[in-house]
Order: C-alpha cells, then structure tokens, then sequence
C-alpha cells in the first residue's frame, strides 16, 4: 500500500485527467453513480478527519486569520474579478455572465479536505472554512447577484445546512472521535485510510466526467470560451490564496489550506442550486469546472510541492 500511495502522490498530475477521460469515455456507466457521490464526500471527510486533534481545532478557532483570509478572498475579490472579467468577455450572452459568476460565489469545495491532507496542510482549518463558507452563502450570493446583476433569488437555507451536516459537520465529528479514541489503530491504518481517500476521489472524478460528456461532444467555440474564463478565474483565484497567504505569513501547513480552499469551487452544489433558479446556459458556466478542477487542483498541489521542497514558501 505505501508504494502505491507513493506512486499516486507522484504522478497525480497526469492520473486526474486520465481518470477524467475515462468517466467521459464510459459515461454511460458512470453516469448511473451519481448518487454515490454525497457518500463518497462522507467517506473523504471522515478519512481525513481521523488526522485532525481536538487541538488542531482549538488551534484553527482560536486564530481565526486564515479564515478570514480565504473568505476575503473567496468572497470579495475573486466573484468582483469574476464580475468584470464576464461583463467583458460576455456582454453580449447575459445567461454566461451571470453563470461565470455564479461559478465563483459557490461556497469552497469538500473536495478540497482530501488535497489539504495529501499535502500535509492544515485539515482542521479547512473543514471550519468550508463549514463557515457554506454557511454564509445562502445569504451572501443572492444578495450579490442582486446588487450587481438585479437578479432575484431566494435559497432554501435549511435545506443546504441539512445537506452541509451530513456531508461534512457529521463525518468530521465521526472521523475525529475516531482518531481520538482508537489512535493507534488509526496510525497502524494511515496508508489504508490515504489509498482509500484517493480512491474515492477518483470515483467522484469519473463519475463528475460523465455528467461534463455531453458537453464536451458539443464542444464549440463559444464553450472554449466559457471554458477559458472560468479556467483563468480558478487559476487567479490559488494564486490570490497563495499571495494573501505569504503576505500575511501563515505557516506552511495554513498556507496549504487556505490555498485549496480559496480555489476549489464546491460544483456539485452549485450546479444543483443553479439548476434550480436559471436555465441551462446559465449552468453551463458552473459546470464547466468540473472539466477541470481535479486537473488544475492536481497542478496545484504539483506547484505547492515544488514551493515547499525549494524551500521558499
């Protein structure tokens, strides 16, 4: 098992798009595990919350920066980025300028636990600042689609907080009662517990490549250009993490956090809020990242190691 993680962890940045293609090349199978997909963020965040202690959480409470930081950041100035950049780019296409923000106002990704923890940040820190996103947006998004789109929308509150508890507030509680109580086993098990993480996050991305295929077997350039702009807001998005991250002189275990957190989008989420209030032109946009989120959170993960390992973060 420890050469398999090994191998995984260094070749990751090529496995996420080949995992991709498979799920679109076979999404006929894998459209059909949609529903296996809340479960398997379940599985992700109990696995890594096994690694969390309780004063990882103190810790994460107590000095609250980092999270103040990814929320700024997430926000305020990467949707206002995205606002400006569509209102360029789209002028003319009001469902893709609302959808290209919409993109970036979606809460931080629980996907985001699992990149975290391969590389070796700070787990307690990003479970709280997805709890505290997730949280907020219900009343942030439509406040701002009214402010700078005039678009009215009303989200179900209690319904995404149900969602948010057992998703994530629930497994985490589970995954670090567990660590707690049976140490040891949890410490004998870790390259289990990592292999099983990953493989769970290679289902999600499969399965997410087979909801993305009938768009990419309608590919045109108006979608290329869809594409490109969230793509470039997602890049711009890590990297404001990161520099607000050295700026501020987080440790390094933080920096990973907030990093991860401040550019993973939570997809899955968004495109079913989405759904509910546009049409689909407007989802688009949102759906358009699961094309290449794992991939560029792959290069980024790739980016941080070499950072890290030059010594210069």
């Amino acid at each position: 098992m420890p050469i398999i993680n090994r191998f995984i962890n260094a070749h990751i940045a090529w496995l996420t798009p080949l995992v991709l293609t498979v799920g679109i090349l076979l999404h006929g199978f894998f459209g059909n595990l949609q529903g296996l997909i809340p479960f398997l963020f379940v599985l992700i965040t109990f696995l890594s919350s096994t690694g969390v202690h309780v004063r990882d959480l103190t810790e994460a409470i107590t000095h609250p920066l980092p999270i103040f930081i990814t929320l700024f950041v997430s926000m305020i100035i990467t949707p206002v980025v995205a606002l400006i950049a569509a209102s360029i780019v789209f002028s003319g296409n009001e469902a893709y300028l609302t959808g290209t923000v919409f993109a970036f106002l979606i809460p931080t990704a629980v996907a985001s636990v699992l990149w975290v923890t391969m590389n070796k940040g700070n787990i307690a820190l990003v479970l709280f600042i997805i709890l505290i996103h997730t949280l907020i947006v219900p009343i942030y998004l439509p406040v701002f689609l009214y402010l700078f789109l005039d678009v009215s929308i009303v989200i179900a509150y209690g319904e995404l907080a149900l969602g948010l508890f057992l998703i994530l507030v629930l497994p985490s509680l589970a995954g670090i009662v567990s660590g707690h109580l049976f140490r040891k086993t949890v410490t004998r098990m870790n390259q289990g517990i990592q292999l099983t993480s990953k493989l769970a996050l290679f289902t999600i991305i499969m399965i997410n490549g087979s909801v993305v295929a009938p768009v990419i077997y309608t590919f045109d350039a108006e979608l290329a250009l869809v594409l490109l702009s969230v793509f470039s807001i997602s890049v711009l998005a890590y990297g404001l993490g990161y520099l607000f991250a050295r700026l501020f002189r987080l440790t390094r275990a933080d920096m990973t956090a907030v990093f991860f957190a401040a550019g993973m989008r939570n997809i899955g989420a968004g495109s079913g809020l989405a759904a509910i209030f546009f049409p689909p032109a407007v989802v688009l946009p949102v759906i358009a990242g699961t094309l290449f989120q794992q991939i560029l959170a792959s290069q980024m993960s790739r980016f941080l190691h070499k950072q890290h390992h030059d010594g210069s973060a």
